[in-house]
């Protein structure tokens, strides 16, 4: 009578627990930011679609109107009001220029050609340019930034490369600046900060391109990003959730 080989021990060959959680995380968060992506490009092509026709309308009609105004004082026009028509201009023009602000902001935040970045990368070759510039920019971590993920890598190492652009434009050399990366169980946190003699570091509007992009980078592996301006300091701090077994980050 044949033998029958004995079934393994669930012991040995088992897998762990803690890997196959992860495991299902890992792709719950890939599915849910591929929905996000798919909807935010979606939502991106209709308000870009709606920011080029308001701007060619407003556009067409200015061309229009100078034209008109042109002619009417060349006849010595009397019923036309040359200042009426000046005003309605400049309306258009300064609508015209929110719009385009609105689009350029949505082709930038949209980019994703660009060549994967190193967080760990940015934060030495950012830490020697502020040097360079004059600052003394410090670093505290408490995890090994080497061994993160290529995808966080990348969208960290994006944002501090903007951030610290921002420090060096805007930020006051003669104060200490800082850079802090804390990873916890489920989420990695990365905090700039420096003293700044600018009152919008934001560049004159709510939010400047370069925050837009910062978020949008953050948002797109399903962290948040905010920014504050408080006593006289910036800070710029992005949340990414992670799934962390012992050392390990994914």
């Amino acid at each position: 009578m044949p033998s029958r080989s004995r079934p393994p021990s669930s012991g040995s060959a088992s897998t762990p627990l803690p890997w196959l959680i992860g495991l299902a995380l890992r792709n719950t968060q890939l599915n849910e930011r591929r929905r996000l992506a798919t909807r935010a490009e979606a939502q991106r092509r209709e308000i870009a679609a709606e920011l080029h026709d308001n701007v060619t309308h407003d556009l067409s009609a200015i061309v229009t109107q100078a034209t008109a105004a042109q002619n009417a004082l060349n006849r010595g026009d009397a019923d036309v009001d040359p200042a009426k028509i000046l005003a309605d201009i400049a309306s258009r023009g300064s609508r015209t220029a929110t719009y385009l602000h609105n689009l350029m902001t949505l082709m930038r935040v949209a980019e994703t050609s660009s060549a994967p970045a190193s967080f760990s990368r940015e934060l030495q070759d950012g830490a020697e340019r502020l040097a360079t510039a004059g600052f003394e920019l410090e670093i505290y971590t408490d995890h090994d930034v080497d061994t993160l993920p290529s995808a966080i890598s990348d969208a960290l190492g994006k944002i501090t490369r903007e951030a610290l652009n921002n420090m060096e434009q805007y930020g006051d050399p003669a104060e200490p600046a800082e850079a802090t990366v804390s990873a916890g169980e489920h989420r990695i946190a990365v905090a700039f900060r420096n003293a700044t003699s600018q009152d919008d570091p934001a560049g004159g509007r709510p939010e400047g391109l370069g925050i837009v992009g910062m978020r949008e980078r953050a948002e797109a592996i399903g962290g948040t990003l905010e920014t504050r301006l408080s006593d006289g300091y910036w800070s710029v701090t992005v949340s990414i959730p992670i799934t962390r077994v012992g050392d390990q980050i994914s």
